[in-house]
């Protein structure tokens, strides 16, 4: 009686040429990536807009920046800060936009919202920050929170 034996096509040898080679190779490329952990499998994509919104969330924890803006004025792009992310693989240039709290020292606030925006983005977001250029457009008085009563 003649012995059969199964082999899979994981464990014969690899073929020389033609298909069948063709065929190992991409078997052998899917074993290899079903084995990897989980974790590593897929790809993350981030869109500039979210680098934009962690860039003005991280602006607004430095002492001295104004948050500025309503409704309407978020609506027609008056509101402060606000942020421009130009995203090139895992790389990121930003330009914030700042307004400054009188009589607070622009040079300082500045510094501070590079700093920290760079923090975070490369801290959250995983990227590399090449630049974050702060420009501050408008200085304010800063005005004491009233609290409104209904009546």
């Amino acid at each position: 009686m003649a012995e059969t034996s199964t082999t899979s096509t994981t464990d014969r040898p690899p073929a020389q040429g033609g298909i069948d080679a063709i065929a190992d190779r991409q078997l052998q490329e899917l074993d290899r990536r079903a084995r990897r952990d989980p974790a590593e499998r897929g790809d993350l994509s981030i869109a500039d807009r979210v680098v934009e919104q962690v860039a003005i969330l991280a602006a607004r924890q430095v002492p001295g920046v104004a948050r500025i803006g309503s409704g309407l004025e978020r609506a027609v792009g008056r509101n402060f800060p606000r942020a421009q992310a130009h995203v090139a693989g895992t790389r990121v240039r930003v330009v914030v936009q700042i307004a400054v709290i009188w009589p607070a020292a622009l040079p300082d606030v500045a510094a501070a919202v590079r700093e920290n925006v760079s923090e975070r983005i490369s801290t959250l977001v995983g990227m590399q920050v090449d630049a974050v250029d702060v420009n501050a457009t408008k200085v304010v008085h800063a005005q004491p929170r009233q609290d409104r009563r209904v009546s």
